[in-house]
């Protein structure tokens, strides 16, 4: 009596392999190493016939993929050749438009009036009465964030 070989398709690099029908109902990718649980047996037979197979799947995937890679090649040197790039974005439908300011008529005049508004906020804010004044205990603690509170 012969083995018994069977078709399995791993689910992490979708690749076909032959595997020793066996009691247990895990295997082992032999390409990436992934250990898995038997969800579909594909085919069953000798170990000539099952390689056969394993070859005509593996290379009708291959030529599927590859197919799929090349249509996204060409579309995307149709769409750069065309020129074709969307003028707006997907959000522009949900931003509201800012309203627009008259330009001021020298880059000097604008940072001039930026100097004036930021002094005069600065004199009304003073950093001391922002920040909390620092804990101090007496306490020794062993907490390396003692030191930052």
């Amino acid at each position: 009596m012969s083995q018994q070989i069977r078709v399995l398709q791993c689910i992490e690099c979708n690749l076909y392999q032959v595997d020793i029908v066996k009691k247990a109902n895990q295997w082992q990718c032999k390409v990436c190493r992934q250990k898995q649980k038997l969800l579909k047996e594909l085919f069953r037979g000798s170990g000539a016939e099952c390689r056969q197979k394993v070859q005509e799947l593996n290379m009708k995937h291959g030529q599927k993929s590859q197919s799929l890679d090349n249509n996204k090649m060409q579309k995307l040197q149709k769409q750069q050749h065309d020129g074709h790039i969307p003028s707006s974005s997907k959000w522009a439908n949900y931003i509201d438009e800012l309203p627009v300011h008259p330009a001021p008529t020298s880059h000097v005049e604008s940072k001039l009036k930026l100097d004036k508004a930021n002094k005069s906020d600065d004199e009304s804010y003073s950093d001391a009465d922002s920040l909390p004044s620092k804990r101090k205990s007496n306490k020794n603690t062993c907490s390396k964030w003692q030191e930052f509170l």
